[in-house]
């Protein structure tokens, strides 16, 4: 067995036990959707991770220093890196898109996850896998299953376990009012005063960079077409290549 192969297995365990976790925490009926934070998804992968053989102090939350643009290396922190001989190193960012509070989930925070995406593949050492670990919501699914037919890039959803696929960004000319705020929010930013009322989005576009991302589907909780999490909740793991 090569000790790459052996890695890989490793990985996989970890993202299953993961699942697991995650499973038994929205299955937990004491447990209200809003109790159920980012953070708390980190730290069960964290815990995932600590048995399968992975020592917390090879584990750093908010890591700096990762990123090759400059720009992006003084504001932005990594949500996890892992530096261990069981697996290969890793860089992961999380996301979880739920329903809060009377809000409505909104299809343009995809918009953050595609920045995790283009943030990731500004790491340039290939010593380092990059992860993008995605949860979404009932609620959130939906939103982008009535978005998807509109907006190709989110049928990232759908890339089957092993694929890989490119998520592209389109210029908007096509598209709804809400497309401006998901753009937007791809390139770090909540606030769209900040590029202008009427900023041209094939204008910003040249001027930001983070055109598209090559992404690979490494683990989904999809069974047959149906989510194997409690609650309709979705986990994908995305590797940037």
């Amino acid at each position: 067995m090569s000790e790459n192969f052996e890695k890989e297995m490793n990985l996989q365990k970890i993202f299953i036990d993961f699942a697991i976790l995650l499973n038994e925490r929205f299955s937990n009926p004491s447990d209200e959707l809003n109790q159920i934070s980012e953070d708390t998804i980190r730290y069960l992968f964290f815990y995932a991770c600590t048995q399968n053989g992975i020592k917390p102090n090879e584990i750093d939350l908010e890591k700096k220093g990762l990123f090759n643009d400059e720009k992006i290396s003084k504001t932005s922190k990594l949500d996890l890196y892992i530096k261990s001989e069981k697996i290969q190193n890793l860089a992961i960012e999380f996301k979880y898109h739920k329903k809060e509070g009377s809000s409505n989930v909104q299809p343009y925070y995809t918009g953050l996850l595609l920045y995790d995406f283009f943030r990731l593949q500004n790491i340039t050492d290939k010593n380092v896998r990059k992860l993008s670990i995605y949860i979404a919501s009932s609620d959130m699914k939906k939103k982008l299953a009535e978005k998807s037919e509109k907006w190709k890039f989110v049928k990232m959803m759908n890339i089957p376990m092993g694929e890989e696929d490119s998520i592209e960004l389109p210029d908007g000319t096509e598209q709804d009012s809400g497309y401006k705020d998901l753009f937007i929010r791809s390139r770090g930013s909540t606030n769209i005063k900040d590029f202008g009322a009427n900023a041209d989005i094939a204008s910003i576009k040249k001027e930001s960079g983070f055109d598209s991302a090559t992404v690979k589907c490494l683990f989904t909780s999809r069974n047959n077409g149906k989510e194997e999490l409690a609650g309709g909740n979705a986990l994908r793991i995305f590797e940037i290549l």
